[in-house]
């Protein structure tokens, strides 16, 4: 096979005749080399990948061939709905989201398709890309759909259970759900306000991040808007964690109005680091080199050399890798900054930096600026022999609306300071 889904493996065998030796080159395959006749080759990784033979024969001439083995990436079924709640006889869009479900070939293409059941619905079954359907019972009903590809082969299905809540009697559903101070707070937002819940009410709140159940450290109406209620987590969400809350139906408002159920409702992971393309745990990159996508360092004009800051993995407070900045004890005014990331104005966020000195006692001064220097929030980070973080909160305020990472080392001594992890968070 040449063209495969992630994961697959793929049998080469060598066909040729008199063969004296031979060598096999697997690039992107678990195997990169072999001497075998017959090879089995697993590709974890999506892309193009050339797969190459070198022969040589019983009669000493060479022969090369080569082609490429193409990885898709598996298929991911999932869906929404316009409504997870709604009055007895409604009806309710279901929006295809599947990932990957186009075939490579056009006549393959027409074989790509979906199928949907629904549980108490009108219809039954769909294969249409995004039905309409009518629920005339009351109660939950699950939804599940199979997503199939032709070229390559792959099915996935995705069953939602009890995901529709179908009522007679009219309820209100969240105007608003965010997620706060970074992954630890979902907060909602009603139309109405809220009273008080009881053990019994908070015992309906159920919240799961990478389909993990996580404890709920509180349950609270916000004590300073009355149509916010406030779930606390004991495991804080981080960046690309998928987070789904469930309110199971019981909880009235404080007229009397029930909160509309929510079933399997995703909370969006506003948790982006705006550094993030800016290579900001220094992975990216070559060991001793300047550090990949990143920006500048000074007082060299702008030129980045690696005799002075080097990307090295000896010393690293998370990953594999960090950045290291060589003092020699006679330069003064060591400057590094980065590109700029885009902010949003009245925005909350979260400057943090993790850093340390084979020596210590000197400041590392660090900075988030805007464009012009017309903005800067700054902290003296007086560092250690021992890796700390160093953070910075403050509301953007500047309608330039861009920060970049700034920082300024003097020293009259010969050290090394390492740098790792810079990140800026939203945290509002």
């Amino acid at each position: 096979m040449k063209l495969i889904t992630v994961g697959t493996d793929v049998v080469f065998e060598d066909k040729s005749s008199n063969v004296a030796s031979r060598e096999w080159t697997f690039v992107g395959g678990d195997i990169s080399t072999s001497t075998e006749k017959e090879v089995t080759v697993n590709y974890a990784d999506e892309g193009t990948f050339l797969a190459k033979l070198a022969v040589v024969y019983e009669d000493g001439s060479t022969q090369n061939n080569g082609f490429n083995i193409d990885v898709y990436p598996e298929v991911i079924a999932d869906f929404t709905a316009s409504s997870t709640v709604a009055l007895q006889g409604s009806k309710i869009m279901f929006t295809n989201t599947t990932q990957h479900i186009t075939s490579a070939f056009d006549d393959s293409k027409l074989l790509d398709g979906y199928e949907w059941f629904f549980e108490g619905g009108v219809p039954e079954s769909s294969t249409l890309a995004n039905p309409e359907v009518t629920y005339a019972g009351l109660g939950y009903f699950s939804v599940k759909l199979i997503a199939k590809r032709q070229a390559p082969y792959y099915i996935d299905e995705n069953l939602k259970e009890d995901y529709i809540f179908i009522t007679d009697v009219p309820s209100i559903a969240p105007a608003e759900t965010r997620l706060r101070f970074l992954g630890s707070v979902i907060e909602l937002t009603y139309t109405e306000d809220l009273k008080p819940l009881t053990q019994a009410e908070k015992d309906l709140v159920s919240v799961k991040i990478n389909d993990a159940a996580v404890d709920i450290a509180s349950i609270d109406v916000d004590s300073n808007d009355s149509k916010k209620l406030i779930v606390s987590l004991m495991t804080s969400a981080s960046e690309g964690d998928n987070i789904i809350l469930n309110i199971n139906a019981g909880i009235v408002s404080k007229s009397g109005t029930p909160l509309s159920p929510l079933r399997s409702q995703p909370i969006e992971n506003t948790i982006v680091n705006l550094y993030k393309e800016l290579n900001p745990s220094f992975e990216n990159g070559n060991l001793g080199s300047f550090p990949t996508d990143w920006g500048n360092w000074n007082p060299t004009a702008g030129k980045n050399n690696p005799e002075s800051y080097a990307i090295g993995n000896t010393v690293v407070q998370d990953g594999n890798k960090s950045l290291e900045i060589h003092l020699d004890g006679t330069s003064q005014n060591w400057i590094l900054d980065s590109k700029f990331a885009t902010t949003e104005l009245s925005a909350r966020y979260r400057f943090s930096v993790w850093a340390k000195g084979t020596v210590g006692k000197i400041d590392l001064d660090l900075r988030a600026v805007t464009p012009n220097w017309a903005d800067v929030q700054s902290i003296a980070a007086p560092l250690t022999t021992e890796w700390k973080e160093y953070v910075i909160e403050f509301e953007e305020t500047n309608e330039n609306l861009n920060r970049k990472y700034w920082q300024q080392l003097s020293s009259a001594t010969t050290q090394t300071i390492y740098i790792d992890n810079v990140s800026l968070y939203r945290i509002d």
